[in-house]
């Protein structure tokens, strides 16, 4: 079965939108994978390239380094600021993935616009010449 796709219609705007889409949704999936196994890790969010959105989620959620320290005298509230300190840090790096994840959803969707304008403009393009050469000439 022949592809409606012509190779020799896959230049100028049309390759530009398919190459970019598709950088731009491997960019997209490699970011969210790195943000999602960061997770796991405590203290990840420190000295990370994407700072803007770690201090986004730190408006959200306190972060975990601003629990006051307190004085504890029985073994029950070493626990309890233990517990406390685990839950805010699990919360934070909640926020924290979720904003990631924002970011990595909008860029990957601009990416499939892209991957999607694209090739309707090659299939397009293909249909459009497969007329011209089908045509019979005019007597």
């Amino acid at each position: 079965m022949a592809s409606r796709f012509s190779w020799a219609m896959f230049r100028g705007r049309t390759r530009t939108r398919v190459l970019l889409g598709l950088l731009i949704l491997c960019v997209a999936l490699t970011y969210g994978t790195w943000a999602a196994r960061r997770l796991g890790q405590r203290g990840s969010e420190r000295g990370t390239f994407d700072q803007p959105l770690v201090e986004v989620a730190g408006r959200v959620v306190r972060r975990p380094d601003r629990i006051p320290d307190i004085a504890v005298r029985t073994s029950k509230e070493v626990e309890l600021a233990a517990i406390a300190r685990d839950q805010q840090d699990l919360l934070f790096g909640m926020t924290v993935l979720l904003v990631r994840l924002i970011a990595t959803v909008t860029v990957g969707g601009l990416g499939l616009v892209l991957l999607t304008a694209g090739s309707t403009e090659w299939e397009i393009r293909s249909e459009g010449r497969a007329g011209v050469v089908g045509k019979a000439p005019a007597s």
